[in-house]
């Protein structure tokens, strides 16, 4: 996350005809209707189970501090939660 450091096309170019995206949902959410179909849509999907989120570690509440180094350290692949 966060900004994506600057590449020189050329780079790209001298490694084998490499390209680079940045995908992003806002062109796909312009306007509010547009915004709640979609959201309408995947809540579905989540519903009928055809979307599964991948946890990675459970935490207490209490234990939120470490909830959050566990996260800035990059050491879940899954969701992180905090259980009360």
């Amino acid at each position: 996350s966060g900004p994506a450091p600057a590449i020189e096309p050329e780079v790209l170019n001298k490694k084998g005809c490499l390209f680079l995206t940045r995908p992003s949902v806002f062109p796909h959410n312009a306007d509010v209707g547009t915004l709640r179909a979609n959201a309408a849509d995947v809540f579905a999907a989540i519903g009928a189970g055809h979307v599964k989120a991948a946890i990675g570690a459970r935490f207490a509440l209490d234990d939120a501090p470490a909830a959050h180094r566990a996260a800035e350290a990059r050491a879940s692949t899954g969701a992180i939660l905090l259980l009360p």
